[in-house]
């Protein structure tokens, strides 16, 4: 059976989704000594080989990707040019977040905790919009996010 596990390490993006799909929470992150980043770790004594983990792991779904057709892509930016200078994509991340959020939405993404640390979080306002900005290269902790996100989606 395939499970999180057979992902190698290299193409393992640490988005800790398995933990948050396994029915039976038998999927932990401890983090890598070597590298300082999440790896799924399975508690085969939990686990009853679902196989949830691995059907819907984003690395299994690239690698499929990989064989596919190239798609088109698009450039674009924010008109205003406070959210241009705030942003480090052009703002359009904060143009439909914005948008969004103004018919009732929600918004997921990365931001910064008071230690500096990266963890995604759910925003309903524009002060929310404006944490979510600017990118952020390092990991981050996106434990609970996957199933945070489901609840206030089925609201």
């Amino acid at each position: 059976m395939n499970d999180i596990e057979s992902i190698s390490r290299q193409n393992c993006t640490g988005c800790m989704m398995c933990g948050d799909l396994c029915p039976k929470q038998a999927i932990s992150f401890p983090i890598s000594r070597a590298d300082s980043f999440w790896y799924p770790v399975i508690d085969h004594e939990k686990c009853i080989n679902c196989g949830k983990c691995y059907q819907r792991c984003p690395s299994t779904l690239i690698l499929a990707s990989e064989k596919a057709e190239p798609i088109v892509c698009y450039g674009a930016k924010s008109r205003n040019e406070e959210v241009r200078a705030n942003s480090t994509s052009g703002g359009v991340f904060s143009e439909l977040a914005y948008k969004w959020i103004g018919q009732g939405g929600v918004c997921v993404g990365a931001e910064y905790d008071l230690n500096q640390r990266i963890f995604h979080a759910i925003e309903k306002d524009d002060a929310g919009v404006k944490r979510l900005r600017q990118s952020k290269y390092a990991q981050s902790d996106t434990s609970q996010i996957y199933l945070r996100t489901k609840k206030a989606l089925t609201i």
